[in-house]
């Protein structure tokens, strides 16, 4: 009805005017939204009801019930009007009937120097039951490579909405080499690099008058112009989606600014001390303390014992309880 729909609106408005009140960059509003997100507890419809109780927007802002699909199209929808593009993504596995929903997000981020596209799944890392406070500090499942999705797949399942995205272009860049007219690509492919591009740029990568077949009536031959605009093009895809990680210690920081804002506005609900940052995840992997200390020896100092050198320099306990005395006041 017209009133859901306001009330909807009204809510979803609510939730981006208390994260745009703060002067937050793109990074930090996304871990914003994804606290907002995750503070449902994940809780399926039961046999009687409709399905879409647990899954369409308004039903699952004002109600109880939420799975997977929930909570990405809350995300989509908060992050949607902080004008951060993303879109929702199917996963399955081989093994099982029942898939999964997550989020990809292009995160361009001057202040941490980040630009790229990282997966988002706020279920896997949201409240776990009434009393469960300690989801908070978990973000293990915030902003993940392809990369590392691809790797482990029996965990995080196969990417479905995407599927096949870059052995679709290593195949592109081979046509696009040979000057071929793209007769051996189907239009279905076409499609798949327009829903990156429109993702990306807000655009199609390649026109129809580009993807319809050769034929005695009309030729679909592309300048070599039209063909380097069209790798390039690939060419950064690729980068954004396979390029470098969001370090620990970029996640750490923009925790710290995150957190201070969450606790301006709830100080009974969000923790800001030092045990707060001693104790956040970020890592989904669980290792052993031996993997951990095996790590350390390899790989050096890490990005929490940087991390613990840049609060000392801030001289953090000082920080929280000046923090503290301004929230009183």
């Amino acid at each position: 009805t017209i009133d859901e729909y306001e009330k909807t609106v009204l809510a979803i408005d609510d939730m981006t005017s208390k994260i745009k009140k703060y002067n937050l960059s793109p990074l930090e509003q996304i871990m914003y939204a994804y606290d907002l997100t995750r503070e449902r507890i994940y809780n399926e419809e039961s046999s009687e009801e409709s399905f879409t109780v647990s899954r369409d927007l308004s039903s699952v802002l004002f109600s109880d019930k939420i799975v997977c699909v929930g909570y990405a199209v809350i995300f989509e929808k908060i992050l949607s009007n902080l004008g951060i593009k993303n879109m929702m993504c199917s996963f399955r596995w081989d093994d099982v009937e029942i898939g999964h929903r997550r989020n990809i997000v292009y995160v361009k981020d001057d202040k941490y120097n980040i630009d790229g596209v990282y997966y988002f799944d706020p279920t896997w890392d949201s409240k776990k039951d009434v009393d469960n406070m300690d989801y908070l500090n978990s973000y293990r499942y915030f902003g993940i490579p392809k990369e590392e999705i691809d790797k482990n797949k029996n965990m995080f399942g196969r990417d479905v909405t995407l599927l096949n995205y870059f052995q679709n272009a290593n195949e592109i860049f081979e046509c696009i080499v040979n000057h071929d007219n793209f007769d051996s690509l189907r239009q279905a492919k076409m499609n798949l690099f327009n829903k990156i591009s429109n993702f990306i740029d807000g655009k199609q990568l390649f026109s129809l008058f580009e993807t319809l077949p050769k034929s005695e009536m009309y030729s679909s031959s592309i300048s070599d112009s039209r063909l380097k605009e069209i790798k390039k093009d690939l060419e950064r895809y690729k980068e954004l989606f396979f390029g470098s990680e969001i370090t620990t210690l970029t996640k750490l920081k923009a925790f710290y600014n995150v957190r201070k804002v969450e606790y301006y506005e709830e100080p009974q609900k969000y923790s800001f001390d030092v045990a707060t940052f001693e104790n956040v995840t970020f890592d989904y992997k669980e290792e052993t303390f031996e993997e951990k200390l095996m790590r350390r020896i390899f790989e050096g100092e890490s990005d929490y014992d940087k991390f613990a050198d840049y609060f000392k320099e801030m001289e953090l306990e000082k920080d929280i309880n000046r923090v503290k005395s301004l929230q009183k006041h």
